[in-house]
C-alpha cells in the first residue's frame, strides 16, 4: 500500500515538472495575406471551418488521421470566426492534432477575406482546397473524402527491371 501511495506521489510530482504543451499559435488573416496562402504545390489541403460548422469537425478529424499517416501532407486551416473566439477556436484544434499553421479571420470585413482567397467562394462551409503535387488545385464544398486526399498523393511508379 505504502509503494503504490509513494508511486502514485511520484507520478504526480512528475506530472507537474513536465511542461505544458504549447497553444496552438492562431495569426490573424487578412486579405492582404489570404492572396498568398494557399501553397502553389502540395500535396496540400487548406481547410476553413467555423465553430459553428458540424461538418467541420468532420473534416479536421480526416485531416488529423490522415496526416498521420502522411506526414508529408501540408495542412492549412482557416477558421472563419473573429480572433475574438481564439480560446474556443484552440480547445477545438486540440481534439485534432494537425502539424501545420492555423488562421482565423481578421478584422477585415470577412466578405473581403473570402474574396481574397476566392472569389468563387461565397461562405459555405467547410471549404477545402486540395492541392495536388504538381499544383492541381480542387475547390470543394463540403465533406472531404480520404479518396479525395488520396488523389494528392504522388503516384509511385515502378521501373521495370530487365528480364523481369
Amino acid at each position: 500500500m505504502k509503494n503504490r501511495l509513494a508511486i502514485l506521489l511520484l507520478a504526480a510530482l512528475c506530472a507537474q515538472a513536465l511542461p505544458a504543451p504549447a497553444a496552438e499559435s492562431l495569426h490573424p488573416l487578412e486579405p492582404e495575406t489570404a492572396t498568398r496562402l494557399l501553397p502553389e504545390r502540395g500535396p496540400a489541403v487548406v481547410m476553413l471551418w467555423s465553430l459553428d460548422c458540424p461538418y467541420c469537425d468532420d473534416n479536421l478529424a480526416l485531416l488529423s488521421r490522415w496526416q498521420k499517416k502522411h506526414p508529408g501532407l501540408v495542412v492549412i486551416r482557416i477558421a472563419t470566426d473573429s480572433i475574438d473566439a481564439a480560446s474556443a477556436i484552440r480547445a477545438r484544434l486540440r481534439h485534432y492534432p494537425v502539424t501545420g499553421p492555423c488562421w482565423v479571420f481578421g478584422a477585415a470585413a470577412p466578405e473581403r477575406i473570402r474574396h481574397a482567397i476566392d472569389p468563387t467562394w461565397h461562405g459555405e462551409l467547410p471549404r477545402s482546397y486540395l492541392i495536388g503535387h504538381d499544383g492541381h488545385r480542387q475547390a470543394i464544398s463540403g465533406r472531404i473524402t480520404a479518396t479525395q486526399l488520396e488523389a494528392l498523393q504522388p503516384a509511385t511508379t515502378s521501373v521495370a527491371t530487365p528480364g523481369t
